[in-house]
């Protein structure tokens, strides 16, 4: 790994909604979280494009937003990728959460990285940047060339009205694969991946409410979407230009929640050292 320090304060991090009624397909309107475009600057979790609860209740899905550019993959049959570039115009527009995360501040560290004889797993990666920063949670925003992703999304949004007729939760294995699209093996390889999450050196040092926001023993919660093949720079300078034509010039086919077994030939991350 390369990488530069940059001057920056560290950024704050917003919870919203809550990931309770997941298991059980139980949201309601009364869960939905309406979040400013202008207040969320990077962010990740399960949100919706629409102004009435009746239009969006059925396309919520897998999001990321990667500097107020917002992409939703809808958790519906036949989907395609949703989304809303950042313009002046839609300072009044409102995203909609069920639940997720989002953050704000400015890059502490860039670094650009690439496999040296294997290439480079997710896990280790971030993991990695805690030797680099060393603050206990860690905004990510990144851009890779992948050589392999293991990640899932829902198929089926999880309210009320969807929720099993046996009575079980989503994730029994009764379930499971009615409602998940989980990799088994690796997918989507030589694509350029964009995405943006949080990381975590010590989740007993946070507050109940983040740490709900990783998995029972994880240290991440990554969101990104699957672009075309093609080349892309990894001077450091150039990351935020960068990573600007990755998000409004390509075309971005699924979001994915990623997992840590997923492999990266090489590519670039923005660092935000975040309060808590």
């Amino acid at each position: 790994m390369e990488y530069i320090g940059l001057p920056a304060d560290k950024g704050s991090l917003l919870v919203i909604g809550s990931q309770g009624p997941l298991a059980r397909s139980e949201y309601t309107e009364r869960d939905v979280a309406t979040i400013k475009t202008g207040d969320m600057q990077f962010g990740a979790g399960l949100a919706a494009l629409g102004e009435t609860f009746k239009d969006y209740r059925h396309h919520f899905g897998e999001t990321m937003v990667i500097n107020r550019n917002f992409f939703v993959y809808p958790a519906i049959k036949h989907s395609a990728v949703d989304f809303m570039m950042e313009t002046d115009s839609q300072a009044n527009l409102t995203y909609k959460f069920l639940h997720g995360f989002g953050f704000t501040g400015r890059y502490r560290y860039i670094l650009s990285f690439e496999g040296k004889g294997s290439f480079v797993k997710l896990d280790v990666l971030l993991n990695g940047l805690f030797h680099i920063s060393q603050a206990n949670i860690l905004g990510v925003c990144f851009y890779a060339e992948s050589k392999g992703l293991y990640g899932m999304h829902l198929k089926r949004v999880p309210i009320l009205e969807q929720r099993p007729e046996n009575g079980k939760d989503i994730f029994d294995p009764s379930n499971f694969f009615n409602w998940m699209d989980f990799a088994v093996e690796p997918t989507d390889m030589n694509h350029i991946i964009a995405g943006t999450g949080i990381t975590i050196r010590d989740r007993n040092l946070v507050s109940p409410a983040i740490q709900t926001l990783f998995s029972e023993g994880g240290r991440f919660h990554i969101h990104a979407g699957i672009f075309p093949q093609g080349p892309f720079s990894q001077r450091l300078d150039d990351f935020e230009k960068e990573l600007t034509r990755i998000l409004t010039e390509l075309e971005a086919y699924k979001i994915q929640h990623l997992l840590g077994q997923s492999e990266f030939a090489r590519g670039m991350v923005g660092i935000v050292e975040i309060e808590g």
